[in-house]
């Protein structure tokens, strides 16, 4: 396994993004899954950058002293003998026709409270999957970045937390 920085999980969130949903015709995009979808995403992601060697694990309690588990964490298992290479603790939320918007953005607040927790070994990533332009807006107005994509009927966006 090897480590991966920032850069490189935006780079291949992307390469993701575009090979998974730009073959999906717009109705039947995961939004529209009943019951949420966050945990999909998950799978997808870890076994994505698995294949391409890196070291990532989902549910690992990331958080010093604390029972709360990050969806995903990189670079676990990696020897920190490199002192640029630190653990990159990644939470994310995916929007879903069925649930409110408010109560997406409040559920996003709560996973960033939980990212400012981290120790200084630690880096924390905040990625947020949305389609309405509200929230889009929203998020972009407290410094999310946006990843380009081939399907624009959704969106990745991501926040460095800590």
């Amino acid at each position: 396994m090897k480590s991966i920085t920032f850069n490189t999980i935006r780079a291949l969130l992307k390469e993701w993004a575009d090979l998974r949903f730009a073959c999906l015709p717009d109705f039947s995009l995961p939004f529209f899954s009943q019951g949420g979808w966050e945990g999909w995403i998950q799978v997808e992601w870890a076994m994505f950058f698995t294949s391409r060697d890196y070291d990532v694990v989902r549910e690992l309690k990331a958080y010093d002293g604390h029972l709360m588990r990050a969806d995903l964490v990189f670079n676990k298992n990696i020897p920190k003998a490199n002192p640029s290479v630190m653990d990159i603790v990644v939470e994310i939320k995916c929007q879903s026709v069925y649930v409110n918007q408010n109560a997406v953005y409040q559920s996003i607040s709560d996973d960033v409270a939980k990212l400012s927790m981290l120790g200084h070994n630690q880096r924390g990533i905040m990625v947020v999957v949305v389609f309405e332009q509200n929230l889009f807006d929203k998020l972009r107005s407290e410094g999310y970045y946006q990843i380009p994509l081939v399907q624009k009927n959704i969106c990745i966006m991501y926040k460095a937390v800590r």
